[in-house]
């Protein structure tokens, strides 16, 4: 088995994965490519592509062009031209025939690849936004298993799916928070289309229905997603290194299909947002799955007893996710457990937007005030302002700069990325 990696050291990496004493080992075999500037994506042609003889790995990095290397002669490369600003995003379709990608332009170009040409078919415009190449924002492009679509993030906080052959839009679907989709990834079997945004929102949608069958709120920005591909698990990591691994994450108790199995309709792609008779909106209904976390004491650890899955909610709907407390005795359990399940939480830094609630009302807490701190306007804020100096953040969607100036000017000034949006310095 083998990874491929891009880094911002401006290379392109082949990693062999072995077991060694029972624990899995990466060994570098060697550098693919290097690039002149950081690496944004790369994309691997799928092994079984009948239609291309050439094993293109494709490289996107803050350059304007595509580089493809050919695995089997490093020395055998491709360029493709076309995008006037720095490619985010790659795409090979499953039967390896086109590449998708996205670029900063705000155009999403179609490449065939039949013949090793590397042609530019289709240019399409004003699905996407433009941004700065050194934003950081992605747009992620998510081929169906079928190969006869492949969905996008849009320009109107929504998700686009560009049909196959014809590359016009099938359907697109706009979600009623206004989520900033960047990322989205198709579950095994084409039932299931999951996306994130800036703001670290992470919800699943299932074909033919309007309600979200997931809807959870990470506390950091999600970088990227990953469905077990065959088991009702799920992985994502964000921007600090973490990874999170669910499992169970489709309920399957609510009459919904296995995300790795075969659909068993006739036509298992539908319109992806067809409206369904009499289907109620499925928002912030709670997965009965676990979510799970690899923290440093080791893979595969769970963060809480097996007992301890489901979350303190309250069923005020009666869905049947939380509970029942029966009986003087199931209230005083119900207390004793809140309590030292927030004493564990404390200071967590993990969270999936599922609640906490203690078992006493406390009354409402003065919420933390730093002096000189400000509200934020235009995208800026001051986080604090005194004698020293000041200390201001300025909101670039992705992530906050936060700039420190002292007013004595013979120190100098320094600034850092922030990812956690604070407030108060």
């Amino acid at each position: 088995m083998h990874l491929i990696t891009g880094s911002d050291d401006q290379t392109v990496r082949l990693f062999t994965l072995h077991e060694q004493d029972g624990k899995p080992k990466l060994k570098m075999e060697k550098v693919i490519y290097r690039t002149t500037l950081s690496v944004r994506h790369v994309a691997v042609l799928p092994p079984a592509s009948a239609a291309v003889k050439t094993q293109w790995v494709a490289i996107a990095s803050d350059d304007i062009d595509i580089t493809l290397v050919d695995l089997n002669d490093l020395h055998h490369i491709l360029t493709l031209k076309g995008h006037s600003r720095s490619v985010k995003s790659l795409a090979f379709d499953p039967k390896g025939e086109f590449l998708v990608s996205s670029s900063s332009d705000g155009t999403v170009r179609v490449w065939d690849m039949k013949n090793d040409e590397g042609r530019c078919v289709k240019t399409l415009e004003g699905l996407i936004l433009q941004s700065e190449p050194e934003s950081g924002e992605v747009c992620r492009i998510a081929w169906h298993k079928s190969g006869s679509q492949f969905a996008i993030p849009g320009r109107s906080q929504d998700v686009v799916v560009i049909q196959r052959g014809t590359w016009k839009k099938r359907s697109f679907w706009k979600d009623d928070d206004g989520m900033d989709i960047t990322t989205l990834q198709w579950s095994p079997n084409g039932d299931y289309l999951a996306a994130t945004d800036i703001n670290g929102h992470f919800s699943i949608w299932k074909n033919g229905k309007t309600g979200t069958v997931i809807s959870q709120q990470h506390k950091t920005r999600i970088t990227s997603l990953a469905w077990h591909p065959k088991e009702n698990d799920f992985c994502l990591t964000d921007v600090l290194g973490r990874i999170v691994y669910w499992k169970d994450i489709i309920p399957t108790s609510d009459a919904l299909p296995h995300p790795a199995k075969k659909s068993q309709a006739e036509n298992p792609i539908p319109s992806l947002f067809d409206n369904e008779d009499g289907n109620v909106s499925e928002r912030n209904k709670s997965s009965r799955g676990r979510s799970e976390r690899e923290d440093e004491e080791g893979p595969g650890e769970d963060l809480e007893d097996e007992d301890e899955h489901l979350e303190f909610v309250e069923d005020d709907d009666g869905a049947g996710y939380a509970d029942r407390i029966e009986g003087l005795g199931g209230w005083r359990d119900y207390q004793r457990k809140s309590r030292r399940r927030v004493v564990e939480r404390m200071g967590e830094e993990l969270s999936m937007g599922t609640g906490i609630h203690d078992a006493y009302d406390e009354g409402d807490i003065q919420d933390p005030f730093q002096p000189g701190a400000t509200p934020a306007k235009n995208g800026r804020r001051y986080l604090a302002f005194n004698m020293h100096g000041i200390i201001y953040t300025i909101d670039v969607q992705t992530h906050h700069n936060i700039n420190v100036e002292f007013h004595d000017r013979s120190i100098r000034p320094f600034h850092f990325t922030d990812h956690y949006n604070f407030t108060m310095g």
